[in-house]
């Protein structure tokens, strides 16, 4: 849908952060993120995966 190529995508339980980006191109998202509305998610979503074409 967003046309980027990602490694793996991993749900753990971050401390400080709803996603983020690995130089190895992995997305990694809080577990936390289940218990926000869905436009939240989208957009936590978009932006991390964006972080793979920026890095």
């Amino acid at each position: 849908m967003l046309g980027v190529t990602y490694g793996r995508i991993t749900i753990r339980n971050q401390r400080s952060k709803w996603g983020s980006c690995s130089s190895k191109g992995n997305l990694n998202f809080n577990c936390l993120l289940m218990l926000t509305p869905p436009e939240v998610i989208d957009s936590v979503g978009s932006y991390t995966s964006s972080a793979t074409e920026r890095k």
